[in-house]
């Protein structure tokens, strides 16, 4: 008997269908560790401004003599510029997370532009903060804002001299860049305020200001005389100095017969209704006018009590300003990084 030997063979669409799974499988295979790259820039980038944040806000640093290792603490910035220091700067309080030591502050742009010559440089800061590796380069942009600040429309947190408090590093690039926030306490010195304490002999304050304001607060304590009327009122006034067009707005009205009711004295914020105040009036401006207002002032009008008023361009005002020891500003220290 003759037995036929059989033949394997393939189909053409089987052909086709392995072409195809293998064509697939080698372009993933390309394709894959590139999406994977950028996700592991990402990470990396965010871990970077997470750490220095923490580093600045929730440490207060420290220092070591390299002749006397026993000599050294947390007070680098008593330290820092003498002969044979090594430091790390941290902007915290010893034992106070998020709150801000001023001297340290000081101390931090000192440093910066000692060793960097420029604050728009970054080369220091990046070496401190171990912002150089083997294999990346990031850089860094460090700020103090306003409350109100956004990614978008950031304030720049200013003195009552109109000195940015804190701007380290080159600008930010219009690329992938990580931006991490920390809400942060500064004390309420006398250079991040504007004061107005009443005078018994006065009744109508101006204050020249910017907005958006940072921080507004009014203290009421006591009357001077409780059986006489006794009033506040402060209204926000936008000015174009060349056509003399005025257009004002009252934002708080207290008017009072007498002034022996207790309930009136305490702490108002007032923040976030002087800045409302002044969008509005701003557009009302324009609309009204057809023009732009080039001065702005904010009118305080008291009679017959015992009050401070405090503006400040930093940040929100909390506490008693002129008697709690811990009345303190709040800013954001803003922390951005990105590939170099």
């Amino acid at each position: 008997m003759v037995v036929k030997e059989e033949k394997g063979r393939l189909s053409l669409d089987m052909l086709i269908g392995l072409s195809i799974f293998l064509f697939s499988f080698i372009f993933i295979g390309q394709f894959l560790p590139s999406v994977f790259a950028d996700t592991r820039s990402e990470i990396s980038v965010f871990s970077e401004a997470y750490k220095v944040s923490v580093l600045l806000v929730e440490d207060p640093g420290r220092w070591i003599n390299l002749d006397s290792p026993d000599e050294k603490g947390f007070h680098w910035e008593n330290e820092w510029y003498k002969n044979n220091i090594s430091y790390r700067p941290g902007l915290a309080r010893v034992g106070r997370p998020g709150f801000i030591c001023l001297q340290k502050l000081v101390e931090f742009k000192n440093a910066t532009f000692t060793n960097q010559m420029t604050y728009e440089d970054d080369s220091w800061v990046r070496d401190v903060f171990g912002l150089n590796t083997p294999d990346r380069t990031y850089h860094v942009n460090i700020t103090l804002l306003k409350p109100q600040s956004t990614a978008y429309s950031p304030y720049y947190s200013k003195d009552k001299y109109g000195n940015v408090v804190l701007a380290i590093g080159p600008p930010i690039p219009n690329k992938k860049v990580s931006r991490y926030e920390r809400v942060i306490n500064l004390p309420a010195a006398s250079d991040f305020l504007n004061v107005t304490k009443t005078n018994p002999s006065n009744e109508n304050y101006e204050v020249n200001t910017t907005f958006p304001l940072g921080g507004a607060l009014i203290v009421i304590r006591e009357s001077i005389n409780p059986s006489a009327a006794c009033w506040v009122q402060i209204k926000v006034e936008l000015e174009n100095t060349t056509s003399n067009n005025i257009l004002f707005e009252t934002i708080y009205d207290l008017n009072l017969t007498t002034c022996n009711d207790p309930s009136i004295f305490g702490i108002y914020p007032l923040t976030s209704q002087l800045n409302e105040a002044y969008e509005d009036l701003y557009e009302e401006f324009i609309d009204t006018y057809n023009e732009i207002p080039d001065t702005n002032e904010i009118t305080l009008r008291i009679k017959n009590l015992n009050c401070s008023v405090g503006l400040s361009q930093v940040g929100e005002i909390l506490g008693d300003f002129e008697t709690d020891v811990e009345a303190r500003i709040v800013a954001k220290l803003v922390v951005t990084v990105w590939e170099g």
